[in-house]
């Protein structure tokens, strides 16, 4: 059987898996109605804002721009505020959203995708029909479609909302929803390879989740403090939260090379997780 055909084959039990259990339906059903109840209500409280703020009078589309770039102004790059103006703003805190909470969710789907079968032992039935690295990826892969899939539905269920409630035209959701979308998947590439490397490391998945918990949240905090010590700002790109903004760029470039960043750190963890495996005593 050849790799890919492996690498497939884990891919789709695993995705079947993480569909089909009780904790991944739960998680999924979480995801979508906080996601979509949070854009809801920043939908609300900025058209609640912006009629205080007009004292009920219309406020000219024309200012509401000027507005809106001058807030996207104290966090862009003016250039890069200047591209992301007309984009809907339910779309953007939607995009920024889902990136915060794509390691969490990402954890806490797929810390037992190998811990689980070290565990209980079953990884030597799969490893005696497949390469112990083809099982790794493909549980990787499987991981991050999972993953993919949960956002694109909360995206197309904020999309439709957004359209019912006028927080954007269709010609900017069309334009901009799948846009941010696609951008959304290479985070999620980034941390289905570190869960991974986490189930890997431990036998036991409660371990592997107290473990990653633990290391999301201390690459939190040091993402913030590099950020904010002076002349240490560019060690904040060995941290994968740094190029979440960088994904927003107005230059192809950066853009490209944050995708190609946090792709690096799938490849790096995934293959540090198949040679753990690989080494492993079954």
């Amino acid at each position: 059987m050849s790799t890919m055909l492996e690498i497939g084959l884990t891919a789709s039990r695993e995705l079947r898996r993480n569909l089909k259990s009780a904790k991944g339906l739960a998680m999924g059903a979480l995801f979508l109605l906080g996601g979509t109840g949070g854009s809801l209500l920043y939908a609300r409280f900025t058209r609640y804002a912006l009629e205080r703020l007009g004292q009920g009078k219309v406020i000219p589309p024309e200012a509401l721009r000027d507005a809106k770039l001058s807030a996207l102004k104290e966090v862009y790059q003016e250039a890069t505020a200047q591209y992301l103006v007309d984009c809907p703003t339910v779309l953007l805190f939607l995009f920024r959203g889902t990136l915060l909470a794509i390691p969490l969710l990402t954890l806490l789907a797929g810390f037992d995708s190998i811990s689980g079968e070290t565990q209980h032992r079953t990884l030597r039935y799969f490893a005696a029909r497949a390469e112990r690295s083809s099982i790794v990826l493909g549980k990787t892969l499987g991981l991050w479609v999972t993953i993919s899939g949960l956002v694109l539905l909360l995206h197309l269920a904020v999309w439709v909302l957004s359209l019912i409630n006028d927080d954007g035209t269709a010609a900017q959701i069309a334009s901009w929803g799948p846009r941010l979308w696609a951008l959304s998947l290479a985070c999620a590439a980034c941390y289905a390879g570190i869960t991974a490397l986490f189930s890997a490391l431990f036998r036991t998945p409660a371990v592997a989740l107290f473990v990653g918990v633990a290391a999301l949240a201390a690459m939190g905090v040091l993402g913030l403090i590099l950020n904010f010590m002076e002349g240490a700002g560019q060690l904040a790109y060995l941290l994968p939260s740094k190029y979440d903004s960088l994904l927003l760029s107005h230059e192809p470039t950066r853009v490209l090379g944050a995708i190609g960043a946090l792709l690096a750190w799938t490849t790096v963890t995934s293959l540090t997780a198949s040679e753990l495996v690989r080494r492993r005593d079954l």
